[in-house]
């Protein structure tokens, strides 16, 4: 067996598959394929994942449970929206709660409220509580720095530094980490797009620069073309000095079945479409949440699943030259989210359609 062994100088691995890998375009899971997964990559000796988006559907709080109950990772993280409903379905799943300040600066005061509640209700020593700043290149250095401040004073557990359009260059990473390193005393976390191809990069220079937690998936998949791919990011790791407990043997297991899910989802060419600048899944959305950001993302095609929400489906009904009310698109969305996952595919705008037509002769 072939074993990167590690004590870590300086970063975890945090595995991100099971949450922004179903958010790559073309790819969904079922209940069982995500628990195999989480299998797999456990094995592999992965600590930490983030698994879930608890409030978008019922079985991203079953497949939360089961992954705690199992016991597969030391720690289990689900996503919310920085609002309370969001943030309770979270801790109702059983794991520790993710959350992030939106995607435009301007709208961070609202979020804040949220966190405070969050840790007020859940935190300090019951559950784990991470917050992302995301879309960091957004802010000044200065306002990166103030606003990681303010997360720490409020009490969460960690900060997770986001990336989210992939646009930051290593210059600018180098500087936000060790700036933000040096102003709070709360591990930091980073989360890099790889849009410009630059993810892996960020992700090392982020280590290099202090941060302690690096988030990966299994071939880099996620939301558009990407993060940064975990075997990459822990060979690299290894190269440069640090340790890192993954057995490689077990990590190529979970890449060969992953490998498989995914040519019988979305073909072969998945991987073709995956590449940064040129690949077509730099300008595809599979994120509701992001949706709702349309002058952050400015993608303009879709990927339906479990994930979809009420601005996608009306996106997508009016380029079918269809407007539905806010009433159709939640139905709608509830349908794909509940065929996505029974089926483990994606939901094509032909069914979307059809769905569209039952809702209507059954109104």
């Amino acid at each position: 067996m072939i074993y990167f062994s590690i004590i870590y100088r300086g970063a975890m691995i945090i595995d991100d598959t099971l949450r922004e890998g179903l958010q790559s375009p073309g790819i969904s899971f079922t209940i069982e394929e995500k628990l195999e997964l989480a299998k797999k990559i456990s094995a592999a000796g992965v600590k930490e994942a983030i698994v879930s988006h608890p409030s978008a559907h019922y079985s991203e709080i079953e497949v939360t449970r089961r992954i705690v109950e199992g016991k597969y990772f030391d720690r289990v993280l689900g996503l919310g929206r920085a609002v309370p409903s969001d943030l309770d379905t979270a801790a109702i799943a059983g794991g520790g709660i993710g959350t992030y300040i939106p995607f435009e600066p301007t709208a961070a005061e609202k979020a804040l409220d949220a966190v405070r509640y969050a840790v007020n209700k859940y935190g300090r020593g019951k559950s784990f509580i991470e917050v992302s700043i995301t879309n960091v290149t957004a802010y000044s250095l200065d306002g990166l720095i103030k606003m990681a401040k303010k997360l720490m004073d409020i009490g969460v557990d960690r900060i997770q530094l986001a990336d989210s359009l992939g646009n930051a260059s290593p210059s600018f990473v180098a500087r936000a980490v060790q700036d933000v390193k040096k102003s709070i005393n709360i591990p930091v976390a980073v989360h890099f797009h790889n849009d410009a191809g630059a993810a892996v990069l960020n992700s090392i220079t982020a280590v290099k620069q202090g941060a302690d937690y690096v988030d990966t998936t299994i071939f880099g998949i996620g939301e558009r073309n990407g993060i940064a791919d975990l075997a990459v990011v822990c060979a690299i790791l290894r190269m440069e000095g640090y340790k890192v407990e993954i057995n490689m043997d077990a990590l190529r297991e979970a890449y060969d079945y992953l490998s498989k899910l995914i040519v019988e989802k979305a073909g072969i060419q998945h991987f073709r479409d995956n590449f940064p600048i040129f690949g077509s899944h730099v300008s595809t959305q599979t994120a509701g949440t992001h949706a709702s950001y349309s002058e952050v993302f400015k993608e303009n095609n879709y990927s339906l699943n479990v994930y979809v929400g009420k601005s996608i489906i009306k996106r997508v009904m009016r380029e079918s030259g269809i407007d539905v009310s806010d009433e159709e698109a939640a139905e709608l969305a509830r349908r794909v989210k509940d065929l996505a996952v029974k089926t483990g595919r994606t939901i094509k705008v032909e069914q979307v359609l059809d769905m569209l037509n039952e809702v209507r002769r059954s109104a």
